[in-house]
């Protein structure tokens, strides 16, 4: 026939402490029997690791397109002791990747405002990460063009002028490859060529 099996529930049980426990059988009449005396202990409280906030990205505030900008953070720790990682936050869509230095460099391709911001995460346990940064605003801004300007539009030789001097300057942002030609067999040029 059926029996009906015995179980008992012991309650909520406290972090590393041992638990002793055995069964007593008794039968109809009184008569009892005990097991022998087992115990158990429990596990240890688990440790929840975090990662404390990094410090907002420190750089420059503005640059070119297409310019190489570099940006450091830092400030973050492990509760546990652990080594710490950093990524960044571009603000254009892309990321640094994961790196155990606290500095990264990035380009933009388009002018425009951004925001950057960096976030942590421990080395070892790499699922646990910390809240992003505070987020730093930059602005990026397309070059100009070089613009040749040159300080004369006349050059006016006469008995008594057998030298004159005429500058070349570069109103853009990037740089100027010159050339001078001449058409003349009296004419000497120098120099002929240069940057600006």
């Amino acid at each position: 026939s059926d029996k009906s099996i015995p179980s008992y529930s012991p309650g909520k049980l406290q972090y590393n402490t041992r638990y002793y426990w055995k069964i007593t059988a008794k039968d109809s009449k009184g008569a009892s029997t005990a097991s022998d005396l087992w115990s158990f202990r429990t596990e240890s409280k688990p440790v929840v690791e975090t990662i404390s906030q990094p410090s907002m990205p420190n750089g420059v505030d503005s640059g070119n397109i297409n310019e190489s900008l570099s940006y450091s953070t830092g400030g973050s720790s492990s509760s546990i002791g652990h080594s710490i990682q950093y990524q960044f936050n571009w603000g254009d869509g892309s990321y640094s990747g994961w790196s155990n230095s606290a500095t990264g460099s990035h380009q933009w391709s388009s002018a425009g405002t951004y925001y950057i911001k960096a976030q942590a995460r421990c080395a070892t346990h790499t699922s646990i990460v910390s809240n992003w940064s505070s987020t730093k605003q930059i602005i990026i801004s397309e070059l100009k063009k070089p613009v040749l300007i040159v300080s004369t539009n006349n050059l006016d030789f006469d008995s008594t002028k057998t030298n004159l001097t005429f500058n070349i300057t570069n109103s853009g942002d990037t740089v100027l490859n010159w050339n001078i030609t001449d058409n003349q067999n009296w004419i000497t040029v120098n120099p002929i060529s240069g940057t600006t």
